[in-house]
């Protein structure tokens, strides 16, 4: 439990430091370019999530050791050098490429991580993260005090990423499984994760078609806007992600012995969990908000405490989302997420096209609340039916 706590702890730090790059960018550079830097990271990456699917969670829920860790290091190295290749060829935009290959890096580390925890080394994933996390931002201060730009600050996050593969992550991994078998391994990976890279990417598209339509509708000034309310409402995301990476091993644990009870009672804790953030959220966003924003940003951004507190209220049916979904990927519920994911962006994309003409920046809002909680409402029913799935097995076990 210790190791666990420790490396909530670092994923907690890392979603920091993930949400200081933009305020960075609003005290030292122009709104223009940290535009450009949210583009960069934004425009590439549902084509990078879909490559990356999401191995680490079908590595960590691997609890029976079925395929070597090799196996999955080498289809998401592979994958991620193929994503940044086809970026390239079809953006042909330098800066672009540039945050590609930021996030193929981020996701290598990523799958290290993820046999760290099946490994029951948390600690020393922790460690990983931290570095991840801090070193980066460092970098990026040191960049933009010297006075350059998004291109810069994003090989800077390239170079650390690189060092922390080098000097802590690669070697650090062993694997005794036997890897004999390692072309029906990768065979056997692939028909279990290609149904996760088309969440992760139809999700990506979810979670920055409201970056399109800010810089579609109101230009580099409004994407500018929701880019600094968003990095705050993102910790919540971050956050959540990182207990849900945490657990992900238990919860996979317990959906493997078809423990039907207490899968439903760690499933339902989660989401309360994040529902309850949600509440939070919105309380110190009202409260604080306006006081946060001139903090960490300057006082011309005071103005959309509004805006902020309406992203966090939609932001909230997210944080529950995103610990539903860690639950229902712990009982390799993989295919049934698709269909889940395409009514959440088609929900997102027609709330976004109704609103947004009309109520502007406000109606990004609306646009974040309609996908997630289409998203939370079919996670759900994928839950219930994990759940019934269940029941059968434990009966047969005591038969």
């Amino acid at each position: 439990m210790r190791g666990l706590l420790s490396l909530s702890g670092a994923n907690l730090i890392y979603a920091i430091a993930q949400w200081i790059p933009v305020a960075i960018f609003a005290r030292l550079g122009s709104a223009e370019e940290l535009a450009l830097y949210t583009l960069a990271l934004s425009v590439p990456a549902p084509l990078l999530m879909f490559a990356q699917m999401n191995l680490r969670n079908v590595l960590a829920s691997d609890v029976r050791n079925s395929v070597p860790f090799t196996v999955y290091r080498n289809i998401r190295v592979i994958a991620m050098v193929a994503g940044i290749a086809a970026v390239g060829l079809f953006s042909r935009n330098a800066v672009v490429t540039l945050g590609a290959c930021v996030l193929a890096l981020e996701w290598i580390g990523d799958i290290y991580q993820g046999q760290f925890q099946r490994q029951n080394e948390p600690r020393r994933a922790a460690y990983s993260v931290l570095l991840r996390g801090l070193l980066p931002v460092i970098a990026l201060c040191v960049v933009l005090a010297a006075g350059f730009g998004a291109a810069a600050a994003l090989l800077s996050n390239i170079a650390t990423r690189l060092l922390v593969w080098l000097t802590v992550e690669r070697g650090a991994v062993t694997d005794t499984e036997n890897d004999q078998r390692s072309g029906n391994a990768w065979m056997e990976v692939l028909r279990t994760a290609w149904p996760l890279g088309v969440v992760m990417m139809i999700g990506s598209v979810s979670s920055n078609m409201p970056r399109y339509f800010a810089e579609y509708h109101i230009g580099h000034a409004g994407l500018a806007a929701f880019a600094v309310v968003w990095a705050l409402a993102a910790l919540g995301n971050l956050l959540t992600n990182s207990v849900g990476q945490a657990f992900m091993s238990p919860l996979a644990k317990v959906a493997a012995d078809y423990d039907a009870a207490g899968f439903t009672r760690l499933s339902l804790y989660m989401t309360g969990a994040g529902l309850l953030l949600g509440v939070v959220a919105v309380l110190c966003g009202q409260f604080l908000g306006a006081w946060v924003l001139g903090l960490l940003y300057g006082a011309k951004y005071v103005q959309y405490q509004p805006l902020l507190v309406a992203i966090l209220g939609a932001a909230g049916f997210g944080y529950a989302a995103s610990l539903l979904g860690t639950a229902i990927t712990a009982a390799r519920c993989f295919r049934e997420q698709v269909p889940v994911q395409i009514a959440a962006v088609i929900a997102g994309f027609v709330a976004g096209m109704a609103a947004i003409p009309a109520m502007g920046l406000s109606g990004l809002a609306v646009s974040i609340a309609a996908a997630n909680l289409t998203q939370l409402i079919g996670e759900g029913i994928v839950l219930r039916g994990a759940i019934r799935a269940m029941e059968p097995k434990v009966e047969q076990r005591h038969a």
